[in-house]
Order: structure tokens, then C-alpha cells, then sequence
């Protein structure tokens, strides 16, 4: 998996400053490393434009993020976090670049899922 780190906000609209977002591919179901070069295929330069180098490291949130998974192939696809909420200008360009690239087969969003807790956390903040 090749980590990386940047910004996130969440459903909520609360801003997380560093946090990891992976990149990682699942083949045949069974999840796999991919390197730096690999990833640079399929990160929409509206995401490589906010997350660092890979390697970079923030912390964990408590939830898991919202990502797509971009298809390559028909039993492989990469995971690859969107650290902005839907209905932003920022999430739409994300997605516009990621189908734009040639090697994308299929895109599917996956949300975010917190528990009960952080939902009414985040929830009641004033």
C-alpha cells in the first residue's frame, strides 16, 4: 500500500489538516501493494495537487474514508480516497479527471462509515 498523507473533510464538514489516505489495489478480492509509480497512473492531478509525497504520513480518523474504486481490470481495482465531500467543486473535478483517464475501466463511490459515537459527535459541534 502506498500511504500518503493530506487534508480531509469529512460528511460533517469537519476539516481534518493530515490524515493517511492509502492507495492500494484489490485483485481477485485480495488486497495488494502498489508503488508510487503505479499510482501516479491513476491519481487525478486534483488529488496528487493535495496529498504529499508518498511515504507522507498523518494520523488516523476515526472513520473510514470516503473512496472510489477505479477498475483496471474486470477483477482489479484500486482504492483511492476522496478527501472531499460530494457536491464540492473539488469532489466533481476529482471524479471528471479520474474517468478521464484511459486506463480506468469503471468508477464506484464508496461513502464514509462512522459509528455511533463520532455521528453524534460530529453531529451536536456547534
Amino acid at each position: 500500500m502506498a500511504s500518503y498523507g493530506g487534508p480531509y473533510t469529512n460528511d460533517f464538514g469537519v476539516s481534518h489538516a493530515l490524515v493517511q489516505l492509502p492507495i492500494y489495489a484489490v485483485v481477485d478480492g485480495v488486497r495488494s501493494t502498489t508503488q508510487a509509480d503505479f499510482d501516479q497512473t491513476f491519481i487525478p492531478a486534483s488529488l496528487a495537487a493535495v496529498i504529499g509525497a508518498p511515504g507522507s504520513f498523518g494520523c488516523s480518523i476515526p472513520e473510514t474514508l470516503r473512496y472510489a474504486k477505479a477498475y483496471y481490470a474486470p477483477d482489479a481495482w484500486l482504492h483511492i480516497p476522496i478527501p472531499w465531500p460530494g457536491g464540492t467543486a473539488e469532489f466533481n473535478q476529482f471524479f471528471t479527471e479520474l474517468i478521464a483517464i484511459p486506463e480506468v475501466l469503471v468508477t464506484e463511490l464508496e461513502g464514509e462509515r462512522v459509528d455511533c459515537f463520532w455521528t453524534d459527535h460530529y453531529a451536536n459541534q456547534p
